[in-house]
């Protein structure tokens, strides 16, 4: 379970992004998190709208993990996960999306991205700019 310095309650739900944002200002670790997620639900991943098992495009670096994904998008509701480099379409490569997130569970935050809509963010461990796509 995550551990931050102190607890805090909200007058109302709070959206899982900004849980995550609150548990990542008060200290607590990205992996940490996601094994709350793990452990309050264990069907945590079916939350991702299409199940882990469903198809993912990638860019070359984010399968060989030598980045982290900053950018995330979804078009006809495919899953598509990247550096945030224009590579072209000699690196993409397909994957499962539960693959994706196997690298950087903080990607679950996403699981509610719209189809035509992007997320970007600075840097792992940023929080992350939804818009339309376009």
């Amino acid at each position: 379970m995550p551990q931050v310095a102190e607890g805090w309650k909200t007058p109302e739900p709070m959206r899982v992004d900004r849980i995550i944002d609150e548990l990542l200002r008060r200290g607590a670790h990205q992996i940490d998190i996601a094994d709350a997620f793990q452990a309050a639900d264990p069907d945590w991943m079916t939350a991702f709208s299409i199940g882990s098992s469903a198809k993912a495009c990638v860019c070359r670096q984010v399968l060989e993990r030598s980045h982290s994904v900053l950018l995330v998008w979804r078009t006809d509701g495919s899953w598509h996960f990247g550096c945030g480099a224009d590579h072209g379409d000699e690196s993409e490569h397909v994957v499962t999306v539960g693959h994706v997130i196997e690298s950087d569970k903080t990607l679950v935050e996403l699981h509610d991205l719209p189809i035509g809509w992007k997320a970007e963010r600075q840097g792992a461990g940023f929080s992350w700019n939804r818009a339309p796509l376009g």
